[in-house]
C-alpha cells in the first residue's frame, strides 16, 4: 500500500503531431516538478539511472550475462565467435557511439554487459523515444512517469496533486497549436475517487435515513415533540462514538461513516418501542413503562452489541471501527 509503484502515476499526452505531444510532456513535467508533493517526474531516460545501472551491473556482468551460460559460453569462445565479436567492436568504433564502445570494450571484450543490458531491455515497458522523450510504440502519445511524496491513499495531498495536474495541462493545451489529450492512471486516482464516492454515499444515506424515519414516525405518532425525544439518543450516540474513535485512533474509516450513518434506523427502535407503549397505555406513567420494558430492551441491546463485538475482532479496519 505504500511503495514507489503505488505512488507513481503513468501519464500520456496524445496529439496528431508527435512533436507537439513531446513538447507538451516536457512543459507539463516542468510545471509538476514545481509542486511540493511531487518527488520526481520522468519524461525520458535519466542519465543518472544509466550510470546507476552501470555501477550496479558492470562489476557483476558475468553473473547475469546469460540464462544458460553452460551452453552459451562454449559458443561465444569458439574461434569464429571471437573473430565475429572483434569485427562487431571494430565496426562500432566508426559509429557516433565510439566513445562508449572504447569505454566498455576495454574492460568487457566479450560483451557480457551488453547482454545484461539487452536482457534488461526485454523486461522494460514497450516504449520508444523521440527527441529524448518517452513515446508509445505507435508514436501517438508522449509518456511521463510522476511520483509523489505522499502515499497513494493520502487523499488530501493526492487530490491537490491531481487538481494541479488538471490545471497545468489545461493551460498547456490552451496555448498549444495542436490538439492535446491527457490520460492518467495511478492508485491515487482511485483512492481520491473512492473517497469522494464514499462522502457522497454518506451524505445520501444520512439524508435518506433521516427523512424516511421522520416521515414514517410523524405519520404514526403525529408529534414533533416525540420525534425529537426518539431521535436524540440515536444521534448523540453516533456522534459520541465517532468523536471517541477519532480521538483515540486519529482516523475514521469511510466504510465506518457510510455504514454507521444507517445505524440510526437500528438505534431509534428502542425509543420507538417505549413511545409505542406510552401512547397505547395512556394511564401509565412514563417511568413505570420504562421500568417494565427495561429487561427486554437491555436484552435486545446486549444481543445487538454482541454482534458488533464480533466485528470489532476482525482484521479489516472499517469493520473493526464499526464494531467498536
Amino acid at each position: 500500500s505504500d511503495s514507489e509503484l503505488t505512488r507513481t502515476m503513468i501519464l500520456t499526452i496524445g496529439s496528431p503531431r508527435l512533436d507537439a505531444a513531446v513538447a507538451a510532456a516536457r512543459a507539463l513535467a516542468e510545471r509538476m516538478r514545481a509542486h511540493g508533493e511531487v518527488a520526481r517526474v520522468a519524461t525520458g531516460v535519466d542519465p543518472d539511472q544509466l550510470e546507476e545501472v552501470h555501477r550496479l551491473y558492470f562489476p557483476r556482468r558475468h553473473y547475469f550475462w546469460s540464462e544458460s551460460p553452460e551452453e552459451e559460453a562454449r559458443q561465444r569462445f569458439t574461434p569464429e565467435a571471437l573473430r565475429q565479436r572483434a569485427r562487431q567492436v571494430k565496426n562500432s568504433l566508426a559509429l557516433p557511439t565510439a566513445t562508449l564502445t572504447k569505454f566498455l570494450a576495454a574492460g568487457d571484450p566479450i560483451g557480457a554487459f551488453e547482454s545484461v543490458i539487452a536482457r534488461l531491455g526485454d523486461e522494460r515497458p514497450p516504449l520508444d523515444t523521440h527527441d529524448g522523450g518517452f513515446v508509445t510504440p505507435e508514436r501517438e502519445h508522449a509518456v511521463l512517469f510522476l511520483t509523489t511524496h505522499a502515499r497513494a491513499f493520502d487523499s488530501k495531498p493526492q487530490a491537490e496533486v491531481l487538481a494541479h495536474l488538471d490545471g497545468a495541462f489545461a493551460e498547456i493545451a490552451a496555448t498549444s497549436d495542436a490538439p492535446l489529450t491527457l490520460e492518467a492512471s495511478g492508485t491515487n486516482r482511485f483512492a481520491v475517487a473512492a473517497e469522494a464516492s464514499i462522502r457522497r454515499d454518506v451524505n445520501a444515506i444520512v439524508a435518506l435515513s433521516f427523512v424516511g424515519i421522520a416521515c414514517v414516525f410523524l405519520a404514526f405518532f403525529r408529534s414533533v415533540h416525540f420525534f425529537l425525544l426518539a431521535i436524540f439518543p440515536s444521534l448523540s450516540g453516533i456522534l459520541f462514538a465517532a468523536v471517541v474513535m477519532r480521538a483515540t485512533t486519529g482516523r475514521l474509516d469511510g466504510v465506518t461513516m457510510a455504514f454507521g450513518a444507517s445505524l440510526i434506523g437500528v438505534a431509534i427502535d428502542y425509543s420507538i418501542h417505549v413511545l409505542d407503549h406510552y401512547r397505547l397505555e395512556a394511564r401509565a406513567a412514563g417511568r413505570e413503562i420504562v421500568q417494565r420494558l427495561r429487561p427486554s430492551l437491555v436484552l435486545g441491546a446486549l444481543t445487538t452489541m454482541a454482534s458488533f463485538a464480533g466485528l470489532a475482532l476482525t482484521s479489516f479496519p472499517g469493520f473493526r471501527e464499526i464494531g467498536v
